[in-house]
């Protein structure tokens, strides 16, 4: 989510202003802005977060989480769901101590060591670092500084990887699995783009210092380090060795099988690597723009369909970032139609309905999901949905006034900030072609 939204802020420049946040005394108030642009806020908060991980435990961590199903499927005020006391055992269930309570509310670290976790973690961190230069400067150089040593640790004492593949190399079941959008028995395996359902994991046996062979979720398989080496790379403005391992890996990245997973934005590397880079990657997109042509024929729709038990927008949403970075280094060879048609996909041109899948923003929106709210029959502005399933063998499904069905209602904050780049390419897509048109 980080990634996401420091991409767009440095890409589009993103200034809009409508939140106050206060990190210190924990206050938000919405429609009250304070000067800052909501997206650097939210990278603050979320870069405090990782922050915590590397001050407190020393690594990136797989998740924070409910304890309980009970609390995971709390349908009241999030509030709630906590007294907002630490938990101490000694203590009565309704007994209170100071800061202390009986109740075991506390959410839960799972604090597993993984090198999926940590090289995002590292990338995100650095992007994070680059946003808030100016605005945090403080917590800029923390950033970039923290990153910058979890960097030399995984050079001298990489984390091993698991043996199983599933979610960063690692098995997800349950509660867990649930709240990472992990479902067993989807069909949505991506070929080409990337993941357009949940991915499914077996039990882990054993670890390994190398990557798994299969690319897992995200195309961790191949190059995993790559996002780590760019943003190190553009948030130090060239240092070494981010920058050679940049270099490094940018053959490995390019080729027709990783173009869609992170190889597209190699884009942003190609300032920082030899005059030879951008005409080696004009070759590998032309080469992955035909494939992928060919595979976008088999609908009508000319965007990854979804053929599972996991709806399917969220290839959808990165197809439309993807093609925008390449259209804005390779016009040639990528219009912007790509991005254009994903985005339209996404708000209604799409089977079953003509129903936006983004909360809020069209004509007629879904505005009934599941989120935090879902027992309200309510919404979060701006939140995208799976989308339709296919019920087998051949029953295609998304229904409009019914919430609480996850594989096709649930909104996660890494869909809505992805939009958020999504959203804000088309925009620039058609200034500039009215731009050309005058």
């Amino acid at each position: 989510m980080i990634q996401s939204l420091a991409l767009a802020y440095r890409t589009f420049d993103l200034k809009y202003d409508e939140l106050t946040v206060d990190e210190t005394v924990r206050s938000v108030e919405m429609h009250r802005p304070d000067g800052v642009p909501d997206t650097v806020e939210q990278v603050k908060h979320g870069a405090l977060y990782i922050l915590a991980q590397y001050h407190n435990i020393g690594h990136a961590i797989r998740g924070t989480h409910e304890p309980d199903l009970r609390q995971y499927t709390q349908l009241g005020d999030g509030a709630s769901k906590t007294d907002g006391r630490i938990y101490d055992p000694k203590l009565g269930p309704n007994e209170v101590k100071g800061d202390y309570s009986g109740k075991p509310d506390d959410r839960w670290i799972f604090t597993s060591d993984n090198p999926f976790f940590e090289w995002n973690a590292i990338a995100a961190l650095a992007a994070a670092s680059d946003v808030l230069k100016g605005w945090d400067d403080a917590l800029a150089k923390d950033c970039l500084d923290t990153a910058k040593k979890a960097w030399d640790n995984e050079q001298t004492h990489p984390t091993p990887w698991p043996v199983a593949p599933g979610f960063g190399g690692a098995a997800s079941s349950g509660v867990l699995a649930a709240s990472q959008g992990v479902a067993t028995g989807t069909q949505n395996a991506r070929k080409v783009h990337g993941s357009t359902g949940a991915p499914t994991g077996s039990g882990t046996t054993g670890a390994s210092s190398a990557p798994p062979a299969g690319r897992g979720r995200g195309g961790m398989g191949v190059a995993p380090d790559w996002a780590a080496a760019l943003e190190l790379t553009i948030a130090t403005h060239g240092a070494e060795p981010y920058k050679s391992r940049l270099k490094e890996l940018f053959p490995q990245v390019i080729t027709p099988q990783q173009m869609g997973f992170r190889g597209w934005t190699a884009v942003r590397a190609l300032p920082y690597l030899d005059a030879g880079a951008k005409e080696q990657m004009r070759v590998a997109v032309k080469t992955y723009m035909a494939g992928l042509d060919t595979e976008l024929k088999a609908t009508p729709f000319g965007v990854p369909p979804s053929l599972g038990a996991w709806g399917g927008s969220g290839a959808v949403v990165d197809m439309a970032v993807q093609m925008y970075f390449l259209h804005e280094a390779f016009p040639d060879l990528v219009s912007g139609d790509y991005t254009l048609r994903a985005v339209n996909y996404i708000l209604g041109t799409h089977p079953v309905s003509s129903t936006s899948y983004v909360a809020g923003v069209g004509t007629v929106s879904k505005t009934k999901t599941y989120s935090n709210n879902r027992a309200d029959n309510s919404y979060i502005p701006g939140a995208v949905i799976p989308g339709y399933i296919i019920i087998k063998p051949d029953f295609p499904e998304c229904i409009d006034d019914f919430g609480f069905l996850w594989f096709e209602d649930e909104a996660v904050v890494a869909g809505s900030a992805n939009w958020v780049v999504a959203g804000n390419a088309a925009d620039a897509i058609i200034k500039e072609s009215k731009h050309l048109q005058h």
